[in-house]
């Protein structure tokens, strides 16, 4: 992966540099899900599926558990963003997410980074995990056969059970899943959330420019330019970034 970060100049109002830091926050926990999916996928044999089943769900969902956290941050800044400099007191999240034109954004928000993050996430939390063979894991409609009522794994006595019945093959193919299908459908779902999202918070953000707020709001997006950028960053930023954005793109060689 081509990884990328973003400088933000301490000069910029606090204001914006949450908003941008919530926005790269976002991004990067994304990225990492993708990262790892991609080590799995790159290992040989197998070995990394079955891994990637075995230790890898705790980590990739709870990076989508952090995203969730993280979304709501950056919601909450692009309000205070708006309210800043348009004296305009915009709703809560879900009153703002529902206004989207698929009419279903707030629900699908909470599908994508609760319902579906914690479905696999939370019986793994402080216990053993979920059964893995091989590579498969549970198929989401299926968990249910695998957490007590409390929502946590069963005991490991479970699976033996299972791995002894006579119909466990027809039942590893019916009720299991490759668990690297599942979590990629889950990450293109998340995403698809994300992009939705987002445009509502672009909406946003945009009636600033051409408001009563603009012009403060542009000048203040430039604050910190007249001091640089730290030695190193300088090294591996280009010109043109550093002298046009008010968040600057530092790339790794």
């Amino acid at each position: 992966m081509n990884r990328h970060c973003l400088y933000v100049r301490s000069g910029a109002p606090s204001a914006l540099r949450k908003l941008a830091t919530c926005n790269y926050g976002t991004f990067i926990h994304l990225a990492a899900a993708h990262e790892q999916l991609e080590i799995a996928n790159a290992e040989g044999t197998g070995t990394g599926a079955e891994l990637f089943a075995r230790t890898g769900l705790y980590t990739f969902y709870s990076r989508l558990f952090s995203a969730r956290e993280v979304i709501k941050g950056f919601l909450d800044s692009v309000k205070e963003v708006v309210f800043k400099y348009e004296r305009k007191d915009l709703n809560g999240i879900q009153k703002r997410l529902v206004k989207h034109p698929s009419g279903n954004l707030y629900c699908r928000y909470e599908t994508a980074f609760k319902t579906r993050t914690g479905d696999y996430r939370n019986p793994q939390v402080h216990h053993w995990g979920l059964p893995a063979v091989g590579s498969l894991i549970p198929k989401r409609e299926y968990l249910h056969r695998w957490v007590d009522e409390t929502g946590k794994a069963k005991d490991l006595g479970q699976l033996d059970r299972f791995q002894r019945e006579k119909d466990f093959a027809a039942r590893l193919q019916c009720e299991f899943i490759d668990a690297i299908k599942q979590a990629n459908g889950d990450l293109v779902f998340a995403e698809t959330v994300v992009n939705d999202i987002w445009q509502v918070a672009l909406d946003e953000l945009g009636s600033i420019v051409s408001g009563k707020g603009g012009d403060r709001y542009r000048k203040d997006q430039t604050k910190g330019l007249e001091v640089g950028i730290p030695k190193l960053c300088a090294e591996r930023v280009s010109s043109e970034s550093a002298a046009t954005s008010g968040f600057v793109v530092v790339k790794k060689e």
